[in-house]
């Protein structure tokens, strides 16, 4: 009686015969959340560093913070920066259900009629933005690169 009732309340999983219990979607959007906090925090202290305490990339050479030169920090700062957009990505797939709704009630409201959600349809238009950006990203650099002019 006592399994049936945890069970029905609180999802289990069984290690060494005990039940051990699972995260709810709460706790792992809580985690998710708070690493994407504590993430921001580092990219923005990196930033500060970078324009803050180091002179201008141009004359950073041999500067040092904790025995970490200017271009390290400045890596570090890509790594961070990529790190915070896998886990944007990730807060948006685990509350991709809410945005479908929120954008579909948006335009059904302006629109005057309701829409039948379709779960294959939301993906398709995530999966369609998402290119969308990354083409626009991709196009953006190499419009950069054709730009670059090197020094005379």
């Amino acid at each position: 009686m006592h399994d049936s009732l945890t069970q029905k309340n609180q999802p289990v999983a069984r290690t060494n015969g005990r039940p051990r219990p699972r995260l709810s979607r709460a706790a792992v959007n809580f985690i998710v959340d708070a690493c994407l906090f504590l993430n921001l925090v580092i990219l923005l202290w990196i930033i500060l560093l970078l324009n803050v305490i180091f002179p201008p990339a141009t004359g950073a050479d041999g500067y040092v913070v904790w025995g970490i030169g200017y271009d390290s920090w400045n890596q570090a700062l890509l790594w961070t920066a990529g790190t915070f957009t896998f886990g944007i990505l990730l807060h948006l797939i685990l509350h991709w259900n809410w945005v479908c709704s929120f954008v579909r009630s948006r335009v059904a409201a302006s629109l005057g009629r309701s829409f039948v959600p379709n779960p294959a349809t939301n993906t398709l238009y995530g999966v369609s933005v998402l290119i969308g950006v990354f083409l626009v990203g991709g196009a953006l650099l190499t419009l950069a690169e054709l730009a670059l002019t090197a020094p005379q």
